[in-house]
């Protein structure tokens, strides 16, 4: 009897090592496997110059940070409906942190908010959401580069000379708070806005043809505020189109290789270029930072820079400008 008892102690016992052995290696399984992030953006498909150097910085980050990035979005810029049902499903595959560039300032809060109810931290890159729900925001200061786009246009003209601005979309907070910034730095210096702001949607045969009808409709026009690579390849168009490089003056945003061809031919006046490499590779180290429980800053300022045919040639501005370039 005493020896079956030894037996079923000396089973006992390896049973629970085996248990216990197993629990712990399911446990380091656990702790080593890679945190997941969902990157929505507002177009699934990245053809803006743009936003292919966010995803370049991205995937830099994801690769440095060693976490699983997988990359979403909607149709468009204006798709917004897509780009909620693309965070509804991201919602659904419970990733560690979703990293969200947000199409619309409003309309996006309450799934926004539905992130952080699910346990999921939520960083905001480029543009953000009318609520303080996310861990953070990164992205260029937009209305104070706005001001800086409506002034440097303003030193460029006549004084009798009245202003457009031709934005790519409505509700998102990127672009609603650069054309604040225009206007604001356009009132200061007394300067009128001869019309209302005009959308393309994104689309950049649409801002070609709105340009063209305002330039031939309104011809105190000299100056034109592009609030994106979109809109201001297709004001630039329009420009040339009509034969009126610097004699009507261009400020676009943003920076693509066409970009830097109208500034050097003279149909751009001015770029503001925005830093999106570094938007893209901030967002995903901040998500690391939130899931290790660090404490990172609620808003993060990328900035931008002014580049003109002037000084498109300085170092510094060759580095923004072209950044695999310089590696």
């Amino acid at each position: 009897m005493a020896g079956k008892n030894l037996i079923r102690l000396t089973l006992a016992l390896v049973l629970a090592v085996i248990l216990g052995y197993g629990l712990f290696m399911l446990s380091n399984l656990s702790d080593s496997r890679p945190q997941s992030v969902i990157v929505v953006l507002k177009n699934k498909q990245i053809t803006a110059q743009f936003w292919r150097v966010v995803t370049a910085g991205i995937h830099a980050a994801a690769e440095e940070y060693k976490l699983n990035v997988t990359l979403t979005g909607g149709s468009g810029e204006s798709d917004v409906d897509g780009q909620i049902q693309a965070i509804e499903e991201a919602i659904r595959q419970k990733p560690d942190a979703i990293v969200l560039a947000a199409a619309d300032y409003d309309r996006l809060v309450a799934v926004g908010e539905k992130i952080k109810k699910s346990g999921i931290a939520l960083i905001l890159i480029d543009s953000g959401i009318r609520s303080n729900v996310a861990d953070s925001l990164i992205t260029t200061n937009n209305a104070a580069a706005g001001t800086r786009a409506g002034q440097l246009l303003h030193h460029l003209l006549e004084p009798e000379s009245s202003v457009a601005v031709i934005s790519y979309v409505r509700g998102s907070q990127s672009a609603i708070d650069r054309e604040s910034g225009v206007i604001s730095g356009l009132q200061a210096l007394n300067r009128e806005r001869r019309t209302e702001t005009f959308y393309c949607d994104d689309d950049q045969e649409k801002a070609r043809q709105t340009v063209a009808d305002l330039l031939r409709t309104h011809r105190d026009i000299g100056g034109i505020v592009g609030l994106n690579e979109v809109s201001s390849l297709g004001a630039a168009q329009a420009i040339d189109e009509l034969g009126l490089n610097g004699k009507v003056k261009l400020v676009g945003f943003d920076n693509s290789y066409e970009e830097v061809a109208f500034l050097q031919k003279g149909t751009i006046q001015h770029m503001i270029v925005q830093m999106p490499f570094k938007i893209g590779y901030l967002g995903i180290q901040a998500a690391s930072d939130v899931l290790n429980g660090k404490k990172i800053p609620p808003f993060i300022d990328t900035g931008s820079a002014a580049i003109s045919k002037d000084n498109i040639d300085k170092d510094e501005n060759q580095q923004i400008l072209f950044p695999f370039l310089q590696e």
